[in-house]
């Protein structure tokens, strides 16, 4: 959860920091506006591409953004595999 709130924070924060409003950023990243929403609520985990992406427009450090994908998709898998026991 910490993970989804902090790459959900720095996505918002870049965002703002470049004065960059949502369909400004969906069209650079070249996403639908539900998948930025997800993106930006913590809902998806960025492909590589979309984090290189993302990294490029928003100029957010690559390893945050990757250690924090990382992270949240680690979190998805452990609350899956939580409640589909193998």
């Amino acid at each position: 959860m910490r993970s989804e709130v902090e790459l959900s924070a720095a996505i918002q924060r870049a965002m703002k920091d470049k004065n960059l409003g949502p369909e400004e950023l969906r069209r650079k990243l070249d996403v639908s506006e539900v998948m930025l929403q997800k993106i930006i609520s913590g809902e998806v985990v960025p492909s590589h591409h979309l984090e290189k992406e993302m990294v490029e427009v928003l100029d957010i450090q690559p390893n945050r953004v990757k250690r924090l994908a990382r992270l949240r998709q680690r979190g998805t898998n452990s609350d899956d595999d939580k409640a589909n026991p193998k």
